[in-house]
């Protein structure tokens, strides 16, 4: 996972300490203690775990990946969609968190209303 997450770093050209930032950005999308994911590779999320943990757990690396960027605007698509409800439920509270804890504004695309509605404000329907 660690180098799934500092590629964005890589391909950006960011510099200074690489690690740290990897690792604050796994913590904040809740993969703690954040090392214990470095040198696992996607596949071994799901080893013997349920289905909306592989889900949950899949997520929060791709967010961390956004995260580790220190993005003023991430940019979500409606990959939400296909999750469990419980799981969407999460993720969502997720992103919500971060929003107001890193101070962001996030641009969403989505054909979910009522998910548009719960996380978004303002609402632009095209």
């Amino acid at each position: 996972m660690y180098h799934a997450v500092a590629e964005e770093r890589h391909t950006h050209g960011h510099r200074g300490d690489e690690q740290a930032a990897v690792t604050e950005a796994l913590s904040r999308t809740g993969l703690r203690p954040p090392e214990r994911f470095f040198l696992r590779h996607p596949h071994e999320l799901s080893c013997g775990q349920r289905q909306r943990q592989r889900q949950r757990q899949r997520q929060r690396v791709m967010i961390a990946g956004a995260l580790v960027l220190e993005p003023e605007l991430p940019f979500g698509d409606a990959s939400v969609a296909s999750l469990e409800a419980s799981v969407r439920g999460e993720i969502l509270a997720l992103l919500l968190r971060l929003r107001d804890e890193l101070r962001l504004f996030t641009l969403v695309l989505t054909p979910d209303m009522s998910q548009a509605w719960n996380i978004a404000d303002p609402v632009v329907v095209m």
